[in-house]
């Protein structure tokens, strides 16, 4: 069976998103033991949030393709896009500038993460996977505000179920 170019955007966006989080992981402890140990996150409780959320990535992304055009799953990967597209803006173009130097996340942001992310917002809608319309577009709404209040819980989970601590 052939992939079609949606399925391939699918599998495009898991693995950008997968080469994101290794990132912030790789070069976490350095960033937070040069200058910033001010951050509220030890590295374990950090890399428990991102093996989190990268599974949720997947679980998401693997459901939506599933079930396919206007299902929730497809809502629930597209708000898991478009927080993902934000988050390259907030918290790593922006903290990089005000840190003045390489947050770690930003280069496979704007590299992987923008265009990949973009790909999906735009050709969701018009593929018609996905409606704009509302009450539709609340669903991805409440993604990008779940994810973005999840990672103080994630965490203090991480503070339980990691080791180091």
């Amino acid at each position: 069976m052939r992939m079609s170019e949606i399925g391939w955007l699918y599998l495009i966006f898991a693995a950008c998103v997968t080469l994101h989080n290794l990132e912030e992981v790789i070069f976490f402890s350095r960033f937070t033991t040069e200058k910033h140990s001010s951050l509220p996150v030890t590295r374990p409780r950090f890399i428990f949030a991102v093996i989190i959320l990268t599974l949720a990535c997947y679980l998401i992304t693997n459901f939506s393709y599933i079930e396919g055009a206007y299902s929730l799953w497809s809502y629930l990967f597209y708000g898991y896009a478009a927080a993902m597209t934000i988050n390259v803006f907030m918290p790593h173009l922006l903290a990089s500038l005000k840190y003045r130097r390489y947050l770690p996340g930003l280069v496979s942001g704007v590299l992987l993460i923008l265009p990949a992310g973009l790909m999906v917002l735009i050709r969701f809608p018009r593929e018609n996977y996905v409606s704009l319309d509302f009450p539709h577009i609340l669903i991805p709404a409440a993604v990008i505000v779940i994810m973005a209040g999840s990672l103080p819980i994630l965490f203090k989970l991480g503070k339980i179920f990691m080791p180091g601590e």
